[in-house]
């Protein structure tokens, strides 16, 4: 195994059987944030920091629906989609499959009800997982609000984060051929968005693991078989870096600016007509279709909100907005503040554990 993570993940998937597993993943599915709607409604997430289009990622932040009055998870193009709901179900029952394993593993871990103990096979300690354990704090005038996947203390004493990714095997395929390289594009920003919440509430986190593995398991007689290796999982540790802070807060920033903007009526644009990526893949339809407005008519969304009213203080139209957010990581060389001290926020972490 090339990661200590691989390795934990392969003998906690031997240490609990078939049935036990899945019961402990389905009740994973049950966890819930009891205090989510009390949240600030508009909050920067690790994920809209990773949002590649802006115009998608100020939607997101004002809580634009699929469709106009239409709330759907699993959607695409405006509609609901058979291929978005295999991929929710397969990412969140996989995380809580990943969960169940890694716990079963470790020398202790913390649950709602209280501390549970592990087989100690591996030496890490759970701290919390998503949803119950949150981050959220203010900074740069944002709300920040943070579900990590899963909080471990490791055995030199310091606090990492672990990102669960269930891609498809055409995805993990390309990630395995790249060497990490994608998976750092992909999920570089949503991984030091993550470690900049925790960071400004005091939690000191240096390591932030993505964990990322396939339903489909090597084949018996292959090559990795006869190594030991039965799962594919990929584990590529994003270390803090210098300017990290800087990156996640600009982005922060722009999406302030954007969000300033649409009131106004002025809007980011879209992706050219005929986009693959991301559009294709994204929850908006790009362009209207009967009941189903395109993603730039954002005054369907917002009534109040007509495009006429967009203009700047000489009464021309206002100016279109840039397309998409600066390039991802690397961040900027902006230092990182040595000893960072916590905002006035919270964390629904447990207290830590005892010596």
């Amino acid at each position: 195994m090339s990661h200590w993570l691989e390795a934990a993940l392969q003998d906690g998937l031997r240490a609990v059987d078939s049935n036990e597993l899945i019961e402990r993943a389905a009740r994973h599915q049950l966890l819930v944030d009891i205090y989510r709607d009390e949240r600030a409604a508009r909050r920067v997430s690790p994920s809209l920091i990773a949002e590649e289009c802006r115009l998608k990622r100020i939607k997101r932040y004002r809580r634009h629906q699929p469709r106009p009055g239409w709330n759907w998870g699993a959607a695409k193009g405006g509609r609901p989609s058979a291929g978005s709901a295999l991929h929710f179900a397969r990412g969140y029952f996989g995380e809580g499959l990943i969960v169940a394993a890694l716990s079963a593993v470790c020398q202790t871990y913390q649950t709602p009800d209280g501390l549970q103990q592990g087989s100690g096979a591996h030496q890490f300690d759970i701290l919390g997982v998503s949803p119950w354990a949150v981050f959220e704090c203010e900074a740069v005038g944002a709300s920040f609000l943070a579900y990590p996947d899963m909080i471990i203390l490791t055995q030199d004493g310091g606090p990492e984060l672990i990102q669960i990714k269930t891609p498809s095997v055409f995805a993990f395929d390309r990630y395995r051929r790249d060497g990490g390289a994608s998976i750092r594009k992909r999920y570089g920003p949503q991984t030091a968005a993550e470690m900049y919440i925790g960071r400004r509430l005091g939690m000191p986190f240096e390591r932030n693991h993505v964990l990322c593995f396939t339903w489909e398991g090597f084949t018996p007689g292959s090559d990795e078989a006869r190594a030991g290796k039965e799962i594919r999982a990929i584990v590529e540790t994003v270390a803090w870096e210098d300017g990290m802070d800087r990156f996640v807060e600009s982005i922060a920033e722009e999406i302030l600016e954007d969000d300033a903007a649409a009131e106004r009526g002025a809007w980011p644009i879209a992706y050219p007509l005929g986009t693959r990526w991301p559009c294709d893949y994204c929850n908006y339809a790009r362009t209207s279709d009967s009941d189903n407005p395109g993603c730039e008519e954002n005054e369907k969304w917002e009534p109040r909100l007509l495009r006429s009213m967009a203009a700047t203080p000489d009464g021309s139209s206002a100016p279109p907005r840039p397309m998409t957010s600066p390039s991802p990581l690397p961040p900027s060389a902006s230092p990182v503040s040595p000893a960072p001290t916590p905002p006035a926020g919270s964390s629904a972490l447990p207290p830590p554990l005892p010596s």
